[in-house]
């Protein structure tokens, strides 16, 4: 016993050694229980699934003593069994509770919840899990910084629930974005970016007038190849969009020669990076007096691919959405996507979703022949479909094409009608295509209280949060 209180006395010292009060999570709590009962349960700790419908002492006590447990491995170099015990405490921290009858115990379950995240870090830092490595091996050597801390809390505490739902999102486009990287050349770690760029949104629309997946801004995504006008935005093109941000960031790293620099101009221009440094006569990225906005931005990066490595040891439990599975058919005319997605048996929703570049319903009539996605489940089956089909049965007519306005909105984001599903409300709605419940009530104003009919079609103006 006098062994375990030292590991759990030497922990203690270790996060007050790396600033745990930096993140701001809290009150302290003592890592050891206090009382002859809370001791035993080091011998013997229960599982979340036991302690279902406990009260928070309870709850608290128990994750005291698997982190103490988790401490005195963690000593022992036992650290598959500690990484093991603290991913136990975390899911005992996450069980709910009362806040508001108990909120001192709320306050200690939080600062418990973010020293095991430290605790957790320690461990990663001690195998090399989170060591630079050579760049063959596809990681960015992440730099640990007060600031990095600082992130690490917030995400696992306050941001919590959006990065669970970012991360979910973004299993959608995290194996393809992983391929283009590896494709060229590039640090895998690079594939969280759009945690903090955009939560994986292709309809994410900034202050700035950046745009999609990887937030780029309209003479950016044009140098690297994007086409922006007033039927498509290329931007909002998952894939193209990553084959643009990562021969940007392929530039960016080539010009600097380290990621940290890289990062931050890819925030706030290379240019501006590049005059800071000019200025101080150094290229320390932590020394530079850069906007307040990158000085946060690497290191809130660097935490978000900390826990995005291994989201679940972080209390981080992710509900992932199906990897995109999408194929291109050449279009030889305009389409109207209604028409032709009931020519192929897709709805005009899903063909809209996996071609979020269309500003509009139908392809652009400046841009013939014209690649569309299609799933790529009946890939076969459409391309079977065009080869035999006439085309009358696919193609508006000219006259038809010589009508066509150029979507409302434009090169602003636009707007698009959606149909309602089943579960969909209109906060849902609006967090997925970046607007606001005000703005979706503002362009359809004969929707009164909060539920929806599924069926019934919205406007949606995407990106757009207030006017």
């Amino acid at each position: 016993m006098v062994r375990y209180l030292l590991a759990c006395a030497a922990l203690a010292a270790l996060i007050a050694s790396v600033g745990c009060a930096t993140a701001g999570a809290g009150a302290k709590v003592d890592s050891v229980p206090k009382t002859g009962d809370a001791l035993d349960l080091v011998k013997q700790p229960k599982s979340p699934e036991l302690l279902a419908g406990a009260g928070p002492a309870e709850i608290l006590d128990h994750a005291q003593a698997l982190f103490a447990k988790g401490a005195e491995e963690t000593q022992a170099a036992h650290y598959d069994q500690a990484l093991a015990l603290n991913n136990q405490a975390l899911q005992v921290l996450l069980l709910p509770i009362d806040r508001e009858k108990t909120p001192d115990i709320a306050k200690k379950i939080d600062s418990l919840f973010f020293e095991l995240c430290l605790a957790q870090l320690r461990i990663g830092r001690l195998t090399g899990r989170f060591a630079p490595v050579p760049i063959e091996k596809q990681l960015i050597g992440i730099d640990f910084h007060p600031e990095v801390e600082h992130w690490l809390g917030y995400f696992t505490l306050t941001g919590r629930v959006t990065m669970e739902r970012y991360l979910a999102r973004g299993a959608k486009y995290l194996p393809m974005i992983r391929a283009i990287l590896r494709e060229e050349g590039l640090p895998e770690d690079l594939a969280y970016l759009p945690i903090i760029e955009s939560g994986f949104s292709p309809y994410a629309y900034s202050r700035a007038a950046a745009v999609g997946v990887w937030q780029f801004v309209a003479a950016t995504g044009k140098n690297y190849g994007l086409t922006i006008d007033d039927w498509v935005d290329e931007r909002r093109d998952p894939i193209k969009s990553t084959r643009a941000a990562a021969h940007y960031l392929k530039d960016l790293h080539a010009m600097f020669n380290d990621w940290a620099l890289a990062l931050a101009a890819y925030n706030c221009g290379e240019n501006g990076v590049a005059r800071v440094i000019a200025a101080t006569g150094h290229s320390d990225y932590w020394r530079l007096p850069l906007p307040g906005e990158t000085i946060s931005y690497v290191p809130k990066f660097f935490a978000a691919a900390i826990i995005a490595r291994d989201p679940e040891m972080y209390g981080i439990i992710v509900s992932p959405e199906p990897a995109l599975d999408v194929t291109t058919v050449e279009l030889n005319g305009v389409v109207d996507l209604r028409q032709f997605g009931d020519f192929i048996g897709v709805s005009y929703e899903d063909l809209k979703a996996i071609n979020p570049e269309l500003l509009g319903s139908t392809t652009p009539p400046n841009s013939i022949p014209y690649r569309l996605y299609v799933p790529g489940a009946k890939a076969e089956q459409i391309k079977k479909q065009l080869a035999a089909a006439q085309p009358e049965q696919i193609y508006l007519e000219d006259k038809q094409v010589a009508q066509l306005k150029r979507p409302a909105g434009g090169r602003n984001g636009g707007t698009i009608v959606y149909r309602v599903k089943h579960g969909d409300t209109l906060a849902s709605i609006a967090s997925h295509y970046n607007t606001s419940v005000h703005m979706i009530r503002r362009y359809n104003p004969k929707v009164s209280g909060k539920y929806l009919q599924a069926g019934m079609r919205l406007r949606i103006p995407v990106g757009k949060k207030g006017e």
